[in-house]
């Protein structure tokens, strides 16, 4: 839990993925379901300025009835983007995704994209970090082996 979000994306990796904002709502969802992802971030000039999820579909495409195909992600992207650097622990990346109910926080460093991070990859980084701890305890309690 004390680790920080520049080792996750160590071990996760740094590739994002990311559309222009004049991009079609349908385009958008083909590249969602080609790389397995539930968001991308629409970018400008390198630089996040929106994310587009399958909650924003849902929310702002399928319940107003808009054409998928007619509307571009810029008029139904989620903005404004909250980011975090890579020094945030991965704790206080957690909580910030609780408070914000949040599920995609894309790292930015220096003006730089860096990578993104979900809900679902902190899990698996804090269930990560306290199955080694209860092994270390484990192994502590047992003492040596012979």
């Amino acid at each position: 839990m004390h680790s920080d979000i520049r080792e996750l994306l160590g071990k996760k990796g740094h590739v994002v993925h990311g559309v222009l904002p004049d991009t079609t709502v349908f385009e958008a969802v083909k590249a969602m379901n080609e790389h397995g992802i539930g968001a991308v971030l629409v970018m400008e000039k390198d630089l996040p300025i929106g994310i587009f999820s399958e909650r924003d579909v849902l929310r702002r495409i399928l319940e107003p009835g808009r054409d998928a195909r007619q509307t571009i992600v810029r008029d139904v992207m989620t903005t404004p983007l909250v980011t975090v650097t890579q020094r945030m622990t991965v704790a206080d990346a957690m909580r910030l995704m609780t408070v914000r109910r949040l599920r995609h926080l894309p790292v930015v460093e220096d003006d730089r994209l860096v990578g993104l991070v979900s809900i679902g990859d902190l899990t698996k980084w804090v269930t990560r970090d306290l199955r080694d701890e209860v092994e270390q305890l484990e192994s502590y309690i047992n003492g040596p082996s012979l």
